[in-house]
Order: C-alpha cells, then structure tokens, then sequence
C-alpha cells in the first residue's frame, strides 16, 4: 500500500489559517490524526475523475453542512475547499440537494457571498463549493454537470472548448 504524509493548509470563512496533518492512504481510507475518514466509491471515483481532468484532490477531513442528512468529506482542491456528500440512494441525495439549493439560493439569502455558492448534484453524490475559481467551476461542471444555483460555469466550460 502506497502511503503519502501531506499537510494541507487551508484558510476558513473567517480568515483563520488552519494546518492539517494526516496520513494519506492509497485506500478507501484517509487518516486524519487518530481518526480514519472513509472515503467511499462515488467520492473516490469523483476524485479520480478530477485527477484525470488534471486536478489535485486531497481529502483532509469529514464535514457537515445542514440540512443534509450524510456526513461529507472535506476536500482541498487548487488552493479552496469542496465537500462531497454520498448518499446511499440517488432520490435521497436529489431530495437533499434540492434543499441545500433553496437554503443557500440568494433569493433566500441576504449573504454577500450567496451568488459564490455552486452546488451540483449527479446520481447519489452532492458536491457543494463557495468560490469562483474558473478551473475549479469547469472542472465540477465537466464532472457533475451544471449547479444547481449560481451557474456561471457553462459560458466557462463552453469558452474553454472554443
């Protein structure tokens, strides 16, 4: 089994830098201090599709985001942050996905970075990014297709193709 020690650096919402240390696995597990994230099959393919698209996914932790019902995977990718969330069925993570939409659409927010959330959905996975990275935005969108809110991404992901 192949094993890599990285250290990821990521800063938070609020400006606070952060350092996370861990022991990446080849494997469907992720040791983050002395704690095991599994990395499941839909999130590992993901990840693997965002490698061939010449990204660099590192999984550093698990996450949550309400009102989703699964705990995530929190993972670095170009410098920000995505979370994935695999569900064990696609109508739960469609049902799911629909409610992330509405809490987090700027209709129902007044957050002046609302119109930076993207939230995709495909199959039984949900990916939620809050950016505007256009490598990041085209590579979600050639992977998980368009957000579902704030969809910036395909005049990106079509002037990329010309």
């Amino acid at each position: 089994m192949k094993k890599i020690i990285y250290a990821a650096v990521f800063t938070s919402m609020a400006g606070i830098d952060a350092v996370l240390f861990g022991l990446l696995m080849f494997s469907p597990n992720i040791a983050i201090g002395a704690s095991v994230v599994t990395i499941s099959t839909s999130t590992k393919n993901f990840l693997n599709t965002l490698e061939n698209a010449g990204l660099n996914p590192i999984p550093i932790s698990l996450s949550t985001r309400p009102p989703l019902s699964v705990t995530g995977t929190l993972i670095t990718l170009e410098n920000n942050n995505i979370e994935t969330f695999e569900y064990a069925t696609n109508q739960k993570a469609l049902k799911d996905a629909s409610s992330l939409a509405a809490a987090y659409s700027p209709i129902n927010t007044r957050n002046p970075w609302s119109a930076s959330v993207h939230i995709y959905q495909k199959d039984n996975l949900i990916v939620f990014y809050l950016g505007t990275n256009s490598v990041i935005l085209a590579g979600l969108y050639a992977t998980m297709g368009p957000s579902l809110i704030n969809n910036p991404v395909i005049s990106v992901a079509q002037n990329k193709n010309k």
